[in-house]
């Protein structure tokens, strides 16, 4: 009776420090566990306040705003780029009109002492080549051939005034009688096909025949004066062969830029509708193009005043 009291007494003793044993491990175990995750947290944390106070967390915080100012910039840069992009268009056209203007050949056919029988024949071989000319029309010759005449300023050709008379002795005489002359021609082509032409053309030419008291008196009174700078010497005798017309005008065209042909389609001069096709070809084939005299055409002068 007394060993299985003490048996029993034994047992659960045993048991009591089994779990007693159970609970302190236990409780061990959790201790272990809350300081450890505690000291993560607060590990995490102070990293967390690290990166917030770092460049890096900074700029990821700010990445909407910094794409935000990219985009911005983007615009900005696309856009001064068009305009840098149109100025350079704008000028490199600049340039390239300049260049072409400078680089390009020009050539003025003008026609002295008609209308005449012979300027209808004329007007056909420019509209074939739909080439603009000036006249230098007489007055005297208009007068009897009023329909050539409109027809010069219908098909877009230039008058210029070549004096009424055309008489030298007369129109050089003094600077009134050329003014008187020349006034009178201004006003019938005003009647005629209102126009009163500020381009003039001296019988003769400037040199040896213009004064400088009338190129003074010229001037002042809004004439322009125009002589050339190839003559075609198709009145250096009576009749001149097509052929002498043509070689005179391409040989002293040669290295010109710029060239106002002298041509006389007054009456008689039968030849010059037979040489002009070829001039015009090969005026053509060397790079001119055709143009009228206007105020604004640059004058070439013989004469030295």
């Amino acid at each position: 009776m007394q060993n299985r009291y003490s048996w029993k007494v034994l047992l659960k003793t045993f048991c009591l420090m089994a779990l007693l044993i159970l609970f302190f491990y236990g409780l061990s175990v959790y201790s272990a566990y809350f300081i450890y995750h505690d000291a993560a947290a607060r590990e995490n944390s102070a990293t967390l306040e690290t990166l917030k106070t770092s460049s890096i967390y900074q700029e990821e915080a700010t990445v909407p705003k910094v794409i935000e100012e990219l985009d911005n910039n983007h615009a900005n840069i696309v856009e001064q780029r068009k305009e840098e992009s149109q100025e350079l268009k704008s000028k490199q056209e600049e340039i390239e009109t300049i260049v072409g203007k400078q680089s390009q050949k020009i050539a003025y056919l003008t026609f002295d002492d008609g209308p005449s029988d012979i300027t209808p024949r004329v007007l056909d071989i420019l509209k074939h080549y739909q080439i603009p000319a000036t006249f230098f029309v007489i007055g005297r010759q208009v007068e009897n051939h009023v329909e050539t005449t409109k027809r010069i300023v219908a098909e877009g050709h230039a008058l210029g005034n070549h004096t009424y008379s055309h008489q030298y002795r007369q129109i050089y005489s003094s600077v009134e009688a050329f003014m008187q002359d020349l006034q009178k021609a201004e006003n019938l082509l005003d009647k005629i096909v209102q126009q009163r032409p500020s381009i003039i053309r001296a019988p003769g030419g400037t040199q040896g025949n213009f004064s400088p008291a009338l190129v003074k008196r010229l001037l002042e009174s809004g004439y322009i004066i125009h002589d050339w700078n190839i003559d075609a010497r198709d009145t250096s005798a009576p009749l001149v062969s097509a052929a002498y017309i043509e070689k005179q005008v391409l040989e002293q065209a040669k290295n010109k830029d710029s060239i106002i042909v002298l041509f006389h389609d007054g009456p008689g001069k039968v030849t010059l509708p037979q040489a002009l096709p070829a001039i015009i070809e090969g005026l053509i084939q060397e790079g001119y193009t055709f143009q009228i005299i206007d105020d604004t055409t640059k004058p070439v002068v013989l004469m030295r005043y």
